[in-house]
């Protein structure tokens, strides 16, 4: 069993292959009262969090491709969070490949974007997963800017993680793939 980082913190990263993880702590905003399990946490460029993502990219150059998780996302068509935009800035500058969040209950991918939302082939692509059996959220009524695919499904995204590439397959419950894709690490497709 992987411990999840130091207690009370709630960031951590490890290696799998030519692939470096990095997960880190979204709760770090808003009127949620912080508890042992979720604590709030700073998120902005001089917090703790964001000053040891900085030392774990420099200290993992080595990898192919990194992954960065964490639950609220920083684009969304539901809505997105300024908050963790240090974190997008930090990943974007080491050459970060592929952001993971949640929260929203819906799948959204976006195309490679940087920290401003400007498209970039050199910018991280960004998925949101909150579909795993709560209600699916509201219609899509804005779509953002580089927001490639929407759905409203109830389903699971299966990630294919390679020596210098990603593939992504997003299937119904049953099965059914609605999305699907393969990107070499860096930007190429």
């Amino acid at each position: 069993m992987r411990r999840a980082g130091r207690r009370g913190r709630g960031w951590h990263s490890f290696d799998l292959g030519t692939w470096h993880v990095v997960v880190l702590n979204s709760q770090c905003f808003g009127s949620s009262k912080p508890t042992i399990m979720q604590p709030k946490v700073g998120c902005g460029n001089g917090s703790r969090q964001v000053k040891w993502l900085r030392r774990d990219l420099a200290a993992n150059q080595d990898k192919s491709c990194t992954l960065a998780a964490w639950h609220h996302p920083r684009f969304s068509s539901k809505g997105g969070w300024r908050e963790v935009a240090p974190f997008w800035r930090t990943l974007q500058e080491a050459g970060a490949d592929v952001v993971l969040s949640g929260h929203n209950h819906v799948y959204e991918r976006f195309a490679p974007q940087r920290a401003n939302g400007t498209a970039s082939p050199r910018g991280i692509r960004q998925f949101i997963v909150g579909t795993g059996g709560k209600n699916l959220a509201d219609p899509f009524r804005r779509v953002s800017p580089n927001s490639e695919k929407r759905l409203r499904r109830l389903g699971v995204l299966k990630l294919s993680l390679r020596g210098n590439s990603y593939g992504w397959k997003f299937a119904r419950t049953g099965g059914r793939v609605l999305d699907r894709g393969l990107t070499a690490c860096g930007g190429s497709t």
